[in-house]
């Protein structure tokens, strides 16, 4: 192996579900998250039950509240929240997950696009639009 660094997982991906999974992975293993474009960029709104978003321990980022909820669905059938609803400050959010995933000691590479990835020797050879890295076999 030539140079680039080695880490356990990558995640090809920094929206919401890639730092997400990334946060928890890093707090075990080194991981590399790579996107094509500004890791943690949104342009969501998340609202959900306001118990769902407790029990996910993100009550901090609740940035509005609401009674009962219709939403409609790409069908236009009505989709009902009954329990007190809540939105997320999704930048907020993003930009804690991404702070964590550094402090746990693992990398953020946006405008890194994911070319190939080859088995060389014990390790993975990924192949990216900013260098090679290398991920553990």
């Amino acid at each position: 192996m030539e140079g680039g660094k080695v880490y356990d997982t990558v995640i090809v991906g920094g929206g919401p579900a890639g730092l997400l999974i990334s946060s928890e992975l890093s707090k075990k293993f080194k991981v590399l998250v790579i996107d094509k474009m500004k890791i943690g960029e949104t342009t969501k709104n998340w609202t959900t039950e306001e118990s769902i978003i407790k029990k996910a321990g993100f009550e901090r980022f609740i940035s509005a509240k609401f009674g009962k909820c219709y939403l409609k669905s790409f069908k236009d059938n009505k989709f009902i929240i009954y329990d007190k609803a809540a939105s997320i400050d999704e930048k907020k959010l993003l930009l804690y997950l991404k702070n964590k995933i550094n402090s746990n000691g693992s990398d953020l590479k946006s405008y890194c696009e994911f070319l190939s990835l080859r088995h060389k020797d014990n390790y993975l050879r990924i192949k990216t639009s900013k260098g090679d890295f290398f991920l553990n076999f």
